[in-house]
């Protein structure tokens, strides 16, 4: 049996489980005859030919309804982008691969994933909600403080949970003591 051809469009049925199941047989692994584009395209979901070794997909890794995932094969790796902003671990771990089956067996490329960290992709959005939460927080105390109010013990918890988490989220970003001081604080006075 051969693998599905991958310059035409199909969906996920018979055809994809049978080109896994010869991708990854026993046989098929010691011989290499599966290359990673074979083993990746075969497990996903409305694939359609865009070039030559160039492939759209529904991405796997969240709930896409229009193929958003394009996926490039070249010599020694294959590229994999999620439009809707989904990390290549997030995809390649949402069909059951690891990123070294981005490479072929062997390469110096692939023996260089298996050793590599992963890197996790920062989901800005929620950084950005959860720092918007964090001065909402640190407002509304400041706020008490100022009209000499005292904050109870709930509201001093969150200030200091909000106060920690930012000061996790500089040490992470890197920002030494003293780099801060470089920005002006507070609101900048029109003149009068």
């Amino acid at each position: 049996m051969t693998t599905p051809n991958r310059t035409t469009s199909f969906s996920a049925g018979a055809v994809h489980q049978k080109a896994v199941a010869e991708c990854e047989g026993d046989n098929h692994r010691s011989s290499g005859s599966c290359n990673p584009a074979d083993t990746l395209l075969a497990r996903m979901d409305g694939v359609r030919a865009t070039g030559r070794n160039q492939w759209i997909a529904r991405c796997p890794a969240h709930n896409d309804r229009t193929p958003s995932l394009s996926v490039r094969e070249t010599d020694d790796r294959i590229l994999v982008y999620c439009h809707a902003g989904c990390g290549a671990a997030d995809v390649v771990h949402a069909v059951g691969l690891e990123l070294r089956d981005l490479f072929p067996a062997g390469s110096s490329t692939h023996r260089a994933a298996n050793s590599r960290r992963t890197r996790h992709r920062v989901d800005w959005r929620a950084v950005v909600f959860t720092i918007l939460h964090d001065l909402t927080v640190i407002t509304l105390a400041a706020g008490r403080l100022r009209r000499h109010e005292l904050l109870d013990d709930d509201e001093d918890a969150a200030l200091d949970r909000a106060l920690e988490t930012i000061d996790q989220a500089v040490k992470k970003a890197g920002v030494r003591d003293g780099q801060c001081k470089k920005f002006p604080r507070g609101i900048p006075q029109g003149k009068s």
